[in-house]
């Protein structure tokens, strides 16, 4: 991408921009510039960080700090703010995060790290966290994540009444928390038996057997967890407690509203490949590398009767 000066003789044959541009700024001045492409012309339009960037397919809004770092981004699933770590709404006013902890690098590219997915409804004040293990990756648009959610998350969170317990900091979880905790045998591990007689009865896994009752080698269970120590940690009793499988816990979960699914959507936007964030990361790239920025911005001013100069 390379950044050049719009000509006003240019924007003249482009009289659906101007209505764009008196739509969302008004009859104020801003700064136009020129983007040319491979095979494509684009413009970016910025008044005091808040921006359009426009082609021939639409038009995103973005916002960008003093340092051409994106803070803001629209399109039509989402507002997504950057400003303190991931923050996303949806159109019917869901909110969400995602967040990022290293664990180890497995190899040059890759890094295995606990990624928390968050979702609350403010207007049924319900929040929802789950936590992955996965990989992911750097690269220039930030932090690119692989598709952990088909995995089973860690722990699950659940919370009614946010606003009255999101402070809650330990002791007895309150009947509004539900916590949830992973836990995971393989066929040659006791807890692997232990949850097969627990749900089946011995006598049926004594005649049956254990192959016949499990068919994967890996079996996967949630407990509940009924008390947070000071450290956050949040203590259950092993297979000793109720044990839910997933699809119980997602029912829980369902009857809310919410859903452990994560939309493709969304993790797009947050790689940095949705279509229009990346266009607009490598302008916000080129903006910071040209030293001759300055130089190559047009000042237009619209009135009832368009004033350029």
């Amino acid at each position: 991408m390379k950044i050049v000066k719009a000509s006003s003789q240019l924007l003249e044959n482009l009289p659906n921009i101007f209505d764009l541009i008196l739509k969302y700024y008004g009859e104020q001045e801003v700064f136009v510039y020129l983007l040319l492409g491979d095979k494509k012309v684009d413009f970016v339009v910025t008044k005091d960080g808040n921006s359009l960037y426009i082609d021939s397919n639409g038009y995103r809004l973005f916002k960008m700090d003093k340092d051409c770092n994106l803070t803001y981004y629209k399109d039509k699933n989402y507002e997504v703010y950057y400003d303190n770590g991931f923050y996303a709404v949806d159109s019917k006013g869901l909110e969400y995060g995602i967040n990022v902890e290293p664990l180890k690098q497995e190899n040059m590219n890759v890094i295995k790290g606990l990624i928390t997915y968050s979702v609350y409804n403010s207007e049924k004040d319900i929040f929802l966290s789950a936590t992955y293990q996965g990989n992911y990756r750097k690269n220039d648009n930030g932090i690119y994540l692989y598709n952990f959610m088909y995995n089973n998350p860690e722990s699950i969170y659940l919370v009614d009444n946010f606003e009255k317990n999101k402070y809650f900091k330990w002791g007895i979880l309150p009947k509004d928390i539900q916590a949830f905790n992973k836990l995971e045998y393989s066929r040659d591990m006791y807890g692997f038996d232990y949850v097969l007689i627990n749900e089946n009865g011995l006598l049926s896994f004594l005649s049956k057997g254990s192959y016949n009752l499990e068919k994967k080698d890996n079996l996967v269970r949630y407990v509940k967890s009924y008390i947070k120590t000071k450290k956050d940690y949040y203590y259950d009793f092993g297979f000793f407690g109720h044990l839910f499988k997933k699809e119980e816990v997602e029912d829980l979960i369902i009857q809310r509203g919410l859903s452990l699914d994560v939309d493709e959507a969304l993790l797009k936007v947050y790689n940095g490949v949705d279509y229009y964030l990346f266009l607009i990361k490598d302008y916000l790239k080129t903006m910071r590398e040209d030293k001759d920025l300055n130089e190559k911005v047009m000042v237009l001013k619209l009135q009832n009767d368009i004033d350029k100069k």
